[in-house]
């Protein structure tokens, strides 16, 4: 996997407004390229930020209890100016993303149910008294823990 889906560095305050920004450490943000390129060189007016029509500074604001709330079918709507301006135009609610919050929704809801069916079995290895029924649930165990750690990471839940 690759091409539009890997993360490049962002400069929060665009170098073309803030020029002496380029290499100040606190000013670099890791991003996909899609967001990064949607947001650009775009900074708000002063007029703007008065009125808290700003991007959202992720490394000092929880734009997602703050500023944006996830509607159940994966969509984002904004709780604030800032969540609706920074929603705007990073273009937040791309098909794509909508289409993988859902996912990640419907996955979570998913995991539930697993982890569940992982105690389940672990009471049933504890009360099981072959040798190969226990090494069977043991390796169902295995594997099901397996999945649950692989999806947890793939949709950071």
């Amino acid at each position: 996997m690759g091409g539009e889906e890997f993360f490049e560095i962002d400069h929060f305050r665009p170098v073309k407004r803030f020029p002496e920004q380029q290499t100040h450490y606190p000013n670099l943000y890791y991003a996909c390229g899609k967001c990064n390129r949607h947001k650009g060189s775009t900074w708000p007016s002063d007029d703007s930020i008065k009125k808290s029509l700003r991007f959202a500074d992720p490394c000092r604001e929880d734009m997602y209890s703050e500023h944006l709330e996830e509607t159940q079918d994966g969509a984002l709507r904004a709780r604030t100016n800032t969540g609706a301006y920074t929603c705007a135009h990073i273009q937040l609610n791309r098909l794509a993303l909508v289409a993988w919050r859902r996912s990640r929704r419907l996955i979570a809801d998913d995991l539930f149910v697993l982890e569940a069916l992982v105690e389940d079995l672990q009471l049933m290895l504890k009360a099981a008294s072959g040798t190969e029924l226990r090494n069977d649930l043991q390796q169902r165990l295995a594997a099901l823990e397996s999945t649950i750690a692989r999806l947890r990471q793939q949709y950071s839940l």
